[in-house]
């Protein structure tokens, strides 16, 4: 039942790290289902394979994992995961707004791609991936107003023709890879019928 919370985080705007703690009770509920099916599997074997795979499973937990990129093809593609690592090498966020308009500038070159990847472990016997994807374009002007992180504020996504830093709560709950990426993740979990 807990699992039918999990829908709340389109509907407020909350960060998947927060998301992860606040549904730990949740995710307990889940690793119950899942062992409560590994049972099942185990019933048809054999006990030394019983005791083996009930030990194996005790080790594992059920968890959600995320990734985010942020592809940038005038640099590359890059710089993926490492966002932050890319602000803080060259002197902080506005001087990497600075560089990265610059650059597609140059190249002429303006199109970019923001990724979220979430990951839930431990479900099946692999990991099953949700992918949110937004196709979008670095602004020659980076947004001065408005919420976000990262290059929220010089990514302009196709979708809304806005930079995500400018995007309302509702729009970044439609929107936004995070969003696309955990509106997958519920939709699974509803056909798997973990959650109603």
């Amino acid at each position: 039942d807990n699992f039918n919370n999990i829908e709340n985080v389109i509907k407020n705007e909350i960060n998947i790290d927060e998301w992860q703690q606040k549904y730990n009770e949740a995710v307990n509920n889940l690793t119950k289902i899942a062992e409560e099916k590994n049972e099942e599997i185990k019933n048809n074997e054999n006990n030394e394979n019983n005791d083996k795979q009930k030990n194996t499973n005790k080790k594992k937990r059920n968890e959600f994992q995320k990734k985010i990129e942020e592809e940038i093809e005038a640099l590359n593609n890059e710089p993926g995961i490492h966002t932050a690592r890319y602000a803080k090498k060259v002197g902080g966020y506005n001087e990497a707004f600075k560089i990265i308009i610059d650059e597609c500038r140059k190249k002429n070159n303006y199109n970019a791609l923001f990724n979220c990847d979430i990951a839930l472990v431990n479900f099946k016997k692999e990991p099953i991936i949700f992918e949110g994807r937004v196709p979008g374009k670095i602004s020659s002007i980076p947004t001065s107003e408005g919420t976000g992180f990262g290059f929220d504020p010089i990514f302009i996504s196709d979708e809304t023709g806005k930079t995500n830093a400018s995007l309302t709560v509702e729009e970044k709950n439609t929107f936004s890879a995070r969003a696309k990426a955990l509106q997958q993740l519920i939709k699974y979990l509803k056909e798997e019928k973990v959650i109603l």
